[in-house]
């Protein structure tokens, strides 16, 4: 008896699975509807009944596309690469698959988006640089999100020459502010920042490399600080108390190198945030590329 209750708990499962798989094939409609609300973790597993069913169906191939673009929605980057390689790899050497043009151009879009997303140059750029071998070229609309990628890539990398050759070299960047884009990037590849020189050379008055730096609190901090210690040495001097003298004196002297330091740092600082603001400002006006068809919708059928 209790032999037979174990072997029912451990069958149950598998019949439960049989079941579920043993039912009608997924429909080509289901998983669409199924990706435009968002249910990927469902879309995972329905396209994957829906190639084990039907592996020589018209919706094949974009099934393996959506499959690849739920994968990346999800976060499992690496996942979705995998798929879009092997759709790709389907889609130009095996006859029994439809040949769509649109979509490998598509897919090999969507692996560069990938890694553009995980800031990944190396890979990004590898694949760009294999669109010039393609026999036919991908459309406007693909290449626009090509190069707005690449700049992106550059800008966030603080690489200002290179972001400035691609928008003047580009044909597919007419769609944002090009003037107002090359103008900053002009500003910011000729480096007119604050002088850390300068920062230095202002601290020797206490407080003012941090005016000069913009950090109008620090400044003051500093120039309160530092004359309250002078003045303390000084009056210690006159009064003739050599022992505070020499104390007031000794942590005046570490507080003024201090302060000499904190004007250039303060310098730096200010430079760096300035520049990441200026990045973000220009990244923010890029198109991004969608994790979500672009040219190539609907259920492709064989050309």
């Amino acid at each position: 008896m209790t032999l037979k209750i174990t072997a029912a708990i451990i069958l149950i499962p598998f019949f439960f699975i049989s079941t579920v798989y043993g039912m009608e094939p997924t429909d080509a409609g289901f998983i669409l509807h199924l990706y435009r609300t968002g249910e990927y973790q469902s879309v995972m597993l329905e396209i994957n009944r829906y190639l084990y069913f039907n592996p020589e169906s018209d919706f094949t191939s974009y099934a393996m596309y959506l499959l690849g673009l739920s994968y990346a929605k999800a976060g499992r980057m690496r996942r979705a690469l995998t798929v879009f390689e092997n759709l790709r790899r389907q889609l130009d050497e095996n006859a029994s698959v439809p040949v769509c043009t649109g979509l490998y151009q598509e897919a090999y879009v969507q692996e560069m988006n990938i890694y553009f997303r995980e800031k990944d140059s190396q890979n990004f750029w590898t694949r760009c640089h294999g669109i010039d071998s393609m026999v036919e070229k991908p459309p406007e609309e693909l290449m626009k999100y090509v190069d707005s990628m690449g700049e992106a890539l550059y800008i966030y990398n603080l690489e200002w020459e290179k972001a400035l050759d691609l928008l003047k070299s580009s044909e597919h960047l007419s769609n944002i502010d090009t003037a107002h884009l090359e103008t900053a990037l002009e500003d910011l590849s000729s480096g007119r920042q604050k002088s850390t020189l300068l920062g230095g050379l202002f601290s020797v008055v206490p407080g003012i490399g941090h005016f000069y730096a913009g950090r109008r609190s620090d400044g003051f901090r500093s120039l309160l600080i530092n004359g309250a210690f002078i003045t303390l040495t000084v009056v210690s001097i006159v009064a003739g108390a050599g022992v505070p003298a020499i104390l007031f004196g000794v942590v005046e002297a570490v507080l003024y190198v201090s302060n000499i330091y904190g004007g250039i740092n303060a310098v730096m600082q200010e430079n760096a945030r300035w520049t990441l603001a200026q990045r973000d400002e220009l990244l923010r006006m890029l198109p991004v590329c969608p994790l979500d068809p672009i040219t190539v919708t609907g259920e492709l059928k064989s050309r």
